[in-house]
């Protein structure tokens, strides 16, 4: 059984902001459990966390609290496990966002510094890694393109007269391209029906409108020609 040696199995850490998604995907192993483990309870997705997509590849949890912290990787159904996600979910005023897990080399990552307090035009952001200065500008996202080895470490960013976040870990995979993890459409409209529904309303008259022009120019162009 998978979690009779989880606690041999490679890790990477990842901190995010709570009230906020959190997506678990995984890409190239076909169906997939989605597991967590929160103070030596094993559980599977769907089972009392979070929701499995129809995908079976990616498990959702809507709102995200401080208690979601812990563990998490994947199993398919042939054995194979993924790295171990041991994601972080903070409640502090400044949090380092970052890939809650490897990150295949060669492509490219972005590092968002996140924070409830001040609008982030007003504040200088100051990014480490192991420790070391490596950005300071008054943008809230660090770029690393072509990611390698040598861009493995721990990261944080810091706020000029203000805050810190906690470390994230970026761990570089050998393996080919990320996967997209792009919300599904229903998700998407599942959201905004519970957070927004001017927005959706809106969104929805906007579709009306497109589709009755297009249903008028479709009409024209069935005319038959006048000579």
């Amino acid at each position: 059984m998978l979690w009779q040696n989880w606690q041999n199995l490679p890790s990477v850490s990842s901190v995010t902001i709570d009230w906020t998604p959190l997506w678990l995907c995984v890409g190239h192993m076909g169906p997939v459990e989605h597991i967590r483990t929160l103070g030596g309870s094993v559980t599977s997705c769907s089972s009392g966390w979070g929701s499995s997509l129809s995908s079976s590849s990616t498990c959702v949890i809507g709102h995200t609290y401080p208690s979601d912290s812990g563990l998490y990787w994947c199993e398919s159904d042939d054995g194979r496990q993924s790295l171990m996600a041991n994601i972080t979910i903070s409640d502090k005023s400044v949090v380092l966002e970052s890939p809650p897990g490897p990150v295949p080399e060669g492509s490219n990552v972005t590092l968002r510094c996140r924070t409830r307090t001040a609008s982030s035009s007003e504040r200088l952001f100051s990014f480490y890694k192991d420790g070391h200065l490596i950005s300071s500008s008054s943008t809230a996202e660090l770029s690393i393109y072509n990611v390698s080895t040598s861009d493995q470490g721990l990261y944080r960013c810091h706020l000029h007269q203000g805050d810190q976040s906690l470390h994230s870990h970026v761990f570089a995979s050998p393996e080919g391209p990320a996967s997209s993890c792009a919300p599904p459409a229903f998700t998407i409209i599942r959201h905004l029906l519970v957070g927004s529904p001017f927005l959706l309303s809106t969104i929805f008259m906007t579709l009306v409108h497109r589709n009755r022009n297009q249903g008028q120019v479709l009409e024209t162009s069935n005319l038959p020609a006048t000579h």
